[in-house]
């Protein structure tokens, strides 16, 4: 069984026994499941989910599937271009009160908005609104907000009408993400771990 959203309750053994292969990058399961400080070491951070993750919860972390990501902040590419602003330093020193879409895990993770403000302090009109992951991009395109959370991955950011601002002081840090996979569902299916060891890389 392949689930696709993760909590910091999966640990539990109820959850555990109806999960058998989840995806999840490497930053998440350190700060949301293992509640520790985020490592900018991406290596570390590898290494410490690996060798903890099979004693709190009997799950393997596999090695990396090959997508790199790391959060961002996107605006509207007019926005950035009439305010001739390119990084969130620039944000941070512009004269607009933003308005900014978070979804709540990006609120709530000390690497995501704690990161973002203790680093840059970007003046806020209003406190973040709550939104969920699929209507972040439309509520900017649509002017309900001016600035959302996102990932660098994100296919919207394909899209010639946002923009990415540059994280030019390093507030946050490259995730990988890997399958994580119950212990059980490895002992049950021999076949299972080669089969998805193919896809790491």
């Amino acid at each position: 069984r392949l689930v696709s959203d993760w909590s910091s309750d999966v640990c539990s053994s109820d959850l555990l026994s109806t999960l058998d292969v989840y995806p999840e990058d490497t930053n998440a399961i350190l700060v949301s499941v293992m509640k520790e400080p985020l490592d900018p070491n991406a290596d570390n951070v590898l290494l410490r989910i690996q060798n903890e993750m099979p004693r709190l919860g009997r799950v393997q972390v596999l090695n990396p599937l090959g997508i790199h990501r790391r959060m961002c902040m996107a605006v509207r590419a007019a926005d950035a271009a009439d305010g001739k602003i390119a990084t969130l330093s620039d944000a941070a020193r512009s004269r607009l009160a933003w308005t900014i879409g978070v979804t709540p895990e990006f609120e709530q993770r000390t690497d995501g908005y704690v990161a973002l403000m203790s680093t840059y302090n970007v003046p806020l009109k209003v406190p973040p609104k709550s939104l969920p992951d699929g209507s972040l991009y439309p509520a900017l395109s649509q002017n309900q907000v001016s600035m959302i959370a996102g990932y660098d991955t994100d296919g919207p950011l394909n899209a010639p009408e946002f923009a990415v601002l540059k994280d030019d002081k390093g507030a946050f840090h490259e995730a990988r993400t890997c399958f994580l996979v119950r212990q059980g569902a490895l002992d049950g299916n021999p076949k299972l771990r080669a089969a998805l060891d193919q896809l790491s890389g």
